[in-house]
């Protein structure tokens, strides 16, 4: 990958890793299947992650004009410990959080000037999601083929959130606002967890234990 890449990737979607991803997990799938094993298979997609890169369609598919980007409120950090308030200097010295030697992820400056460049940021990550929700699409349709949708939990999660102006930040890094660690977890599993069932607690999770690992003993999982 050419590292001054941005934005467009110009590769045809088929040698995308996403779809390499989605062929690999599919095939594993149908030799499951055709053993009669149960399975615990994870697909991990990298995307949507730096460096913002697409194919076509995928990378024209939303307007940069049709977007609205957040926006640093004034003195917002203020009352922050000060690295939040250098990420909104062109050219802050985090030397003093670099006493290993090594540098911490976000520490840096965050600010960027060419409003363009931010939409354009927005738009492609939009691209990015769109692309991987199509290939989530086929590993989901190739269980239903199967015949095993019915019959297997399904889990949809994150690492991490991100940035796009929120806060005046544009990158993760040791900013715990909502935007980074509130994650999707998004639960399938007919005939056990009700579809369309919204569970929100502060300190645990309301789907219980029993539903993942039935044991004697019921128990939170803990999120």
């Amino acid at each position: 990958m050419n590292p001054e890449q941005a934005f467009h990737w110009p590769i045809p979607e088929e040698y995308h890793y996403n779809r390499w991803i989605a062929e690999r997990t599919n095939a594993l799938l149908e030799q499951y299947q055709q053993d009669g094993e149960p399975l615990l298979l994870w697909f991990s997609f990298f995307d949507p992650h730096p460096p913002y890169l697409a194919p076509e369609p995928w990378h024209s598919m939303y307007d940069p004009e049709q977007v609205t980007i957040p926006e640093l409120i004034p003195r917002e950090h203020d009352n922050n410990p000060p690295h939040f308030r250098m990420t909104q200097e062109d050219n802050p010295d985090f030397g003093a959080w670099r006493e290993s030697g090594n540098s911490i992820h976000g520490y840096h400056s965050h600010v960027i000037r060419d409003e363009q460049r931010r939409k354009q940021i927005v738009t492609t990550y939009y691209g990015m999601i769109s692309l991987m929700d199509k290939y989530i699409g086929a590993i989901l349709d190739k269980l239903d083929a199967l015949g095993l949708a019915d019959n297997t939990l399904i889990v949809f999660t994150s690492d991490q959130g991100h940035f796009f102006g929120q806060h005046g930040l544009q990158a993760k890094g040791g900013f715990h606002y909502e935007d980074l660690i509130k994650l999707p977890f998004i639960v399938r599993y007919p005939g056990v967890i009700p579809a369309g069932r919204e569970a929100i607690s502060s300190n645990r999770s309301s789907i219980w234990h029993r539903h993942f690992c039935p044991s004697p003993e019921p128990g939170f999982l803990t999120l």
